[in-house]
């Protein structure tokens, strides 16, 4: 357990030093909210670093693997990262630096969202992470939504908290 943990560690380090998190343009969408355009329906319990490559190209992101089971790419003009270390579970994680947040923000951003969840991290930067269970097995298709829901959430979470 204290391995995963080190190397949960060590990745976060990697991507908040490839600037995943860092406020850029916020306008715009990328239409993620039904996962129509993604294929059959066929359950997986993993995936492979490069069939999520694949998909978040396909629903019109540039993404790039950061190292094995870190994926990162652009979504409401914010680097995010897509951890695949989890056994076949996924987490979103977008983390910013240097804002105005309070943890009344915080929150109460918690109290308000079911399907993310906000916190500071020990190093006082911002992070919002949303997870999606693999244990029933997930599609192409939930991966989709799953995404679009996030991108939901960025958006709100960037205007409400991460100012």
């Amino acid at each position: 357990m204290r391995t995963r943990t080190v190397t949960v560690v060590m990745a976060l380090g990697l991507v908040l030093a490839a600037g995943v998190g860092c406020p850029r343009n916020v306008s715009g969408t990328s239409g993620l909210g039904t996962g129509e355009d993604v294929g059959a329906d066929e359950l997986q319990t993993e995936y492979a670093d490069i069939e999520l490559l694949t998909l978040l190209g396909e629903l019109g992101h540039n993404p790039s693997i950061l190292e094995a089971g870190v994926l990162v790419f652009e979504l409401q003009g914010a680097r995010i990262a897509l951890f695949n270390q989890f056994g076949g579970d996924l987490q979103l994680y977008y983390g910013v630096t240097g804002g105005s947040w309070t943890m009344e923000q915080v929150n109460d951003w918690n109290k308000r969202q079911r399907f993310s969840r906000a916190y500071v991290d020990d190093e006082g930067d911002l992070v919002m992470e949303a997870d999606l269970r693999a244990y029933d097995g997930i599609s192409r298709r939930k991966i989709a939504v799953w995404l679009g829901l996030f991108e939901r959430s960025l958006q709100a979470f960037m205007w409400e908290v991460a100012q």
